[in-house]
């Protein structure tokens, strides 16, 4: 799944924003891989007349979840088994939704179908997939490790990231307003990130990598070997009122999920 870099009016799926077919025969059972590819958008997935058992989420097998639709955030993976029993072999739409784009108080989304053909058999059922808008919480809940990650460990250390895309005015630097001449960036506690003079792996590399090497607003925070950190990220709207998201991870790394609600 995909959209066009700087539009989200178009949602295209393989390669194509129409005429995508995924060619299925009936009595079988199929494992389909959903990946979200998308530079921003946020997207539900559902088949009409068709559960989705979650198998994997990433590279994690996961204990099977049966679900009507999910919830699909950027770079994220999930593997899914389909069924084709018991159903007439007709074609069935796949709905894919943008959701989280729009204001605080106006939430939006475009959405594009295509189609999970049965026998190549081009007659539409008449079913409507089910959009479960917004259902992450409780799709989150729900998916658990196929094997326990044990216990946690006592916490050493807490970051606090306070996330937002700040107005920044050309001429005054950071503002409130908004006009033509100015733009968004994203902040992590008021701080914009900058590429450094040299790649981080190659100052690594070659024995550079001091706090000297960082750029000015990279702000690295500096652990100690066998620290267990909790990171609170709290995600704000915009100065305009609009609200963006999108998905954190961490390279190399695998974490305890310990709480979360709707932000500020």
């Amino acid at each position: 799944l995909n959209n066009w870099p700087g539009n989200r009016m178009v949602i295209i799926a393989n390669g194509a924003s129409a005429n995508v077919f995924l060619d299925v025969q009936s009595n079988k059972t199929y494992r389909i891989r959903i990946l979200n590819a998308a530079s921003l958008a946020y997207y539900n997935f559902a088949i009409a007349s068709h559960n989705l058992t979650v198998i994997q989420a990433g590279s994690t097998p996961t204990q099977p979840l049966v679900l009507r639709s999910i919830d699909i955030n950027v770079a994220e993976r999930f593997d899914c088994l389909i069924t084709t029993t018991n159903q007439p072999p007709l074609s069935y739409r796949i709905h894919i939704q943008s959701n989280f784009q729009g204001t605080v108080n106006s939430p939006s989304g475009v959405s594009n179908s295509i189609f999970l053909r049965y026998n190549f058999n081009n007659t539409i059922s008449p079913s409507k997939p089910c959009n479960q808008t917004k259902a992450i919480y409780s799709q989150a809940r729900q998916i658990l490790p196929l094997t326990p990650s044990g216990i946690i460990p006592n916490i050493t250390k807490e970051i606090v990231f306070n996330i937002t895309e700040q107005f920044i005015d050309p001429v005054n630097g950071y503002g409130i307003g908004d006009n033509s001449a100015g733009y968004y960036r994203w902040t992590l506690n008021s701080l914009t990130f900058n590429l450094p003079s040299t790649p981080y792996l190659l100052s690594s590399y070659y024995g550079m990598l001091a706090t000297s090497h960082y750029s000015p607003s990279s702000t690295p925070m500096n652990l100690q070997y066998n620290d267990v950190v909790q990171i609170v990220l709290q995600n704000r709207a915009k100065t305009n009122g609009e609200c963006d998201q999108h998905p954190w991870h961490l390279h190399g790394y695998q974490f305890w999920v310990l709480g979360y609600g709707d932000g500020e």
